[in-house]
């Protein structure tokens, strides 16, 4: 499958994007950032939103269409928290500040213990407020809180997700965990993903 000169696009942005930051430096066998700021989160959720971007592409070619939902949840979250990070910014709220402190916890260098997750609904009304100019903030929320949870049945592998991968011929049935080989289901997926 080709991936579209949009991705390259994006990439090339995303990377001058990262130009403007401090670089990384090798500690204890892995990278980091010395100083982890908003402007850096937002950065390496763009990242991951890109290379989840080439993901899809590869998984929605070879049939593992659940995957495809689970990269698609990961880049809802990605834009979400981009738009709650830099909404303000330079202005830093507390619960950026804490999304922040949160996410260098998770860090395998310098754990900070218990340091818990800012609440979802916090991180989705961010854009539910840009989107506000458009659409009325309720109705834009609730729009994303139900693709953000029917979205979730990916990510937690829940029954209808897991059912998708079953089928084949008649009398010849049979879960398919190396992707669903059917074209005509891939061609309706790499539609439905990529489109």
């Amino acid at each position: 499958m080709n991936l579209r000169p949009e991705l390259g696009i994006l990439e090339t942005w995303v990377t001058r994007v990262g130009e403007t930051l401090d670089a990384p430096v090798f500690q204890e066998g892995t990278f980091i950032y010395r100083q982890m700021t908003a402007p850096h989160v937002a950065f390496l959720k763009a990242v991951r939103g890109v290379q989840s971007l080439h993901s899809l592409c590869a998984l929605a070619s070879k049939g593992l269409f659940i995957d495809c939902g689970t990269i698609t949840r990961c880049l809802f979250d990605c834009n979400s928290e981009i738009y709650f990070l830099l909404e303000s910014y330079p202005s830093v709220s507390e619960d950026v500040s804490k999304f922040v402190q949160h996410f260098v916890s998770t860090s395998l260098v310098g754990e900070t213990d218990g340091v818990p997750p800012v609440a979802s609904k916090k991180v989705h009304a961010a854009r539910a407020r840009l989107l506000e100019q458009r659409v009325e903030f309720g109705e834009s929320f609730g729009g994303m809180r139900r693709s953000y949870e029917a979205l979730c049945l990916y990510v937690h592998a829940d029954y209808p997700a897991v059912m998708e991968i079953y089928g084949g011929r008649c009398g010849e049935y049979k879960f398919h965990m190396s992707g669903v080989p059917s074209q005509r289901a891939r061609r309706y997926n790499r539609k439905l993903w990529m489109e």
